[in-house]
């Protein structure tokens, strides 16, 4: 009897109405959806920045080995027919091989009287290489071109490794 006259007055018994319970189910679910979506982007993103960091680890490995054989090297041999690979040839006949595939480039080292080494770098998808040759009065001066594809559809950056042919030969004295 009392319940029924609280209830006549406007008063409440304590008991929550279908829409409040409705509304509250609706920003616990909005909040659970916002929750679970900005979880999935910073684990696609921590994805993204390891990944860029393996593939800028990978170029800088990739530069420093370039150059070290362009500068022990004496001549390079870069073939018309075939313009995915160069080869450096140093002094004992000693040959490095940089040939490009899918997405790797591809550095095989063959010197006399050691076994063949062979190492791959991991390029990024879509990247293009391409080698070229700046002629001299001196030294000619080898590169290694790579167009990186960006994050943002079309843009492109351009990675270029110098290096000077033969430098680690320029104090010998031409027999020739």
């Amino acid at each position: 009897m009392i319940s029924r006259l609280n209830r006549r007055r406007g008063q409440r018994s304590g008991v929550a109405s279908l829409i409040e319970v409705l509304a509250a189910m609706t920003v616990i679910s909005v909040l659970f959806g916002t929750t679970a979506s900005l979880t999935a982007l910073m684990f696609r993103l921590e994805r993204l920045g390891r990944d860029d960091l393996a593939a800028t680890m990978t170029e800088g490995t990739l530069a420093s080995d370039f150059r070290a054989d362009v500068h022990a090297a004496t001549r390079v041999e870069v073939e018309e027919d075939d313009p995915d690979q160069i080869v450096l040839i140093g002094p004992g006949d000693r040959k490095t091989t940089y040939r490009r595939q899918e997405r790797s480039l591809i550095r095989k080292a063959l010197w006399p009287d050691e076994p063949e080494r062979r190492e791959r770098y991991r390029l990024r998808p879509g990247t293009v290489v391409r080698w070229e040759r700046e002629d001299s009065d001196v030294f000619p001066v080898i590169s290694l071109v790579l167009e990186v594809p960006g994050t943002i559809e079309g843009d492109r950056r351009s990675v270029r490794i110098e290096s000077t042919l033969g430098r680690d030969h320029r104090f010998e004295e031409d027999n020739s």
